[in-house]
C-alpha cells in the first residue's frame, strides 16, 4: 500500500467517526456498498454500523480492486512471518493492515496526525474553522491533507512517466 493508497482508511475513519480498530479490521464480506455502511465489532464486542459519506463511497470500490473476500486494507508488502488465514487475502496474499503500520502512514501523509485526533470531538470544530477561511484548511483537516497528498503523487508520477 502506497502513501496515497492511505486514503480512503483516513478518508472512512474521518467519515463515520470509528475507532482505527473497527475499520481496519474489516472484511470485505463487512461491507454494504450500495447503502455505504459496513457490520462493525465494537469494542467490548457488540455488533453495530459504520456509515460512510460519497469520499469513502468513491475510494473503496479502487481499494478493493475487484476482491471480493478477505480484508479490506491490505499492507503493502507479502508477510514475512505466518499470518492467520482470516487476515490473509486469498487473491493477493497480502496481510491485514496493521494498527502501527495505518498509523505510520496516516502521521507521513497528514504531517504529523494520529488516528486518534481523527476521533477527537474537537476535529470537527477545527476543520469548520478552517473551512470558514480564517486559517489554512489543510492545518487542520487531516483527510483534506491526504487527498492533497495523493494527488500530488499522482501528479509527480505521471510527469516522471511523461504522461
Amino acid at each position: 500500500m502506497s502513501r496515497s493508497a492511505s486514503a480512503p482508511s483516513g478518508e472512512l475513519l474521518y467519515e463515520s467517526a470509528a475507532r482505527a480498530n473497527e475499520i481496519l479490521s474489516l472484511d470485505i464480506d463487512d461491507l454494504d456498498l450500495p447503502n455505504k455502511r459496513a457490520r462493525v465489532t465494537s469494542k467490548g464486542g457488540a455488533m453495530g454500523w459504520v456509515f460512510w459519506q460519497t469520499g469513502t463511497a468513491l475510494l473503496l470500490p479502487r481499494l478493493l480492486a475487484g476482491r471480493t473476500t478477505g480484508p479490506v486494507f491490505l499492507a503493502d508488502r507479502q508477510p514475512t512471518r505466518a499470518v492467520p488465514s482470516i487476515d490473509r487475502c486469498p487473491v493477493t496474499g497480502r496481510a491485514r493492515l496493521s494498527y502501527r503500520r495505518a498509523a505510520e502512514l496516516f502521521g507521513e501523509s497528514t504531517n504529523g496526525w494520529t488516528l486518534h485526533q481523527l476521533l477527537s470531538p474537537n476535529t470537527t470544530q477545527l476543520v469548520a474553522v478552517a473551512d470558514s477561511g480564517a486559517v489554512s484548511p489543510d492545518r487542520f483537516d487531516p483527510v483534506r491533507q491526504l487527498r492533497n497528498t495523493a494527488a500530488r503523487q499522482r501528479s509527480e508520477r505521471a510527469a516522471i512517466l511523461g504522461m
